[in-house]
């Protein structure tokens, strides 16, 4: 196997260990609960747009948008918080709100917490932004 692979998940309290940690494992309740039938993966296709690739998934929690190229010049909005990271490359991103004149860089070490609101990006490489409820 070879390629990137980005994971967020919902935000739960409902865990249960079955082991691999130094946290509480609860067994019993893991065999109890785990399910052994095997079903097929759902494959989640990205919406496409030059130089930008977003997933929806199926529920409300997250949404995940990588954007790619050698000149990387967009506009997008996030309706939550809002996290930014570099997996190749590196951009500044800058508020599009004139109020706000602070600008990020994320490289490949580094990333951003983006509040809600409007954002310019600019840049090059493979540049991720995953944001939590609202998309």
């Amino acid at each position: 196997l070879n390629g990137v692979v980005v994971e967020i998940m919902a935000n739960s309290d409902n865990v249960i260990r079955g082991g691999l940690t130094h946290k509480a494992i609860d067994k019993g309740n893991f065999l109890a609960l785990i399910d052994l039938a095997t079903e097929s993966a759902q494959r989640i296709e990205p919406n496409s747009a030059p130089g930008v690739r977003r997933w929806n998934p199926p529920i409300s929690d997250f949404s995940i948008r990588e954007f790619h190229g050698t000149e990387i010049e967009q506009e997008f909005d996030v309706a939550d918080h809002s996290i930014a990271f570099a997996w190749h490359g590196h951009a500044s991103i800058t508020p599009s709100d004139d109020s706000l004149s602070e600008v990020v860089a994320i490289g490949q070490r580094n990333g951003a917490l983006l509040p809600p609101g409007s954002y310019h990006i600019s840049g090059h490489g493979s540049l991720w932004v995953a944001t939590g409820k609202g998309r």
